[in-house]
């Protein structure tokens, strides 16, 4: 195979909160040796092509250790460090690598689904934040509230106390009469064609589907018609740039589903 697959380390999640990033550090390897692959691994490395996944390939080597699944059981606690992002306002927001955060937590975020994270950032205020697991997302962001800003100090460690996790619901129903349509299959579909986008993972036999929406009433009425039929689904609000002005951001909302399918059929 030609290139060359520069190495990823990473520091061990009981000793990250004493590293300050771009900083050097000396370290020394007092063993290097060669993975075992099985069979079904060593056929999907010899078939790599460019832009491969190499990340989803080292998940595969060496499988991360989640949370256990379930309900959550807090109150649990872990320690942060703080980061000022720069935009047209100063904010401040922890960055969590997603399997400290599920360890600490013991918790395990499923991939779909939104998450509402309360909890407290201990001596300052409290905190909600929301949090949508993706395959690829290996990161649990809490934003600092707005009217605390001032109390943070760039690269300074807090204690994070974290007292519930939950799912986001929404309560719909197909029978509310300004939903406007009588949703189907095929109306559906059409929406999903027009307004939305489908992405399938033919490694994980998974799929997820997106549709966006100024207003949230249609949402509203296709996720009620989804669910009725037993298709788990979510409406959440969305922001990203004006195509017209980029420094300008437009609201609206999401339609997110997503499960497995069989991709022999």
């Amino acid at each position: 195979m030609s290139g060359t697959l520069a190495p990823a380390l990473h520091v061990p999640r009981e000793h990250q909160s004493t590293f300050v990033p771009n900083q050097l550090y000396t370290i020394k390897f007092s063993s290097v040796k060669e993975a075992t692959m099985s069979p079904e691994l060593e056929q999907l490395v010899s078939r790599a092509k460019p832009g491969f996944n190499w990340w989803r390939l080292g998940q595969l080597l060496n499988p991360p250790v989640s949370g256990p699944k379930g309900a959550f059981h807090g109150p649990a606690s872990l320690v942060g460090r703080v980061y000022r992002v720069r935009g047209t306002r100063v904010r401040y927001r922890f960055d969590f690598w997603l399997p400290t955060f599920e360890s600490k937590a013991g918790f395990h975020f499923e991939v779909g689904p939104t998450y509402l994270i309360r909890g407290t950032i201990i001596g300052i205020c409290d905190f909600e934040v929301e949090h949508q697991q993706t395959e690829s997302n290996q990161h649990v962001l809490v934003e600092v509230p707005e009217r605390w800003r001032g109390r943070f100090l760039h690269g300074e460690t807090y204690k994070i106390g974290i007292s519930a996790i939950v799912k986001k619901e929404m309560v719909l129903t197909e029978a509310e009469p300004r939903l406007g349509a009588t949703w189907d299959w095929a109306l559906v579909a059409a929406w999903i064609d027009t307004e939305g986008c489908f992405e399938a993972n033919a490694s994980h036999s998974t799929y997820r589907v997106s549709i966006y929406q100024k207003e949230k009433l249609p949402l509203a009425g296709i996720c009620a018609f989804l669910r009725a039929n037993g298709v788990e689904c979510s409406v959440v609000p969305t922001k990203h740039a004006n195509p017209r002005d980029s420094s300008k951001l437009c609201h609206g909302f999401a339609l997110v589903t997503w499960g497995p399918t069989d991709w022999r059929r």
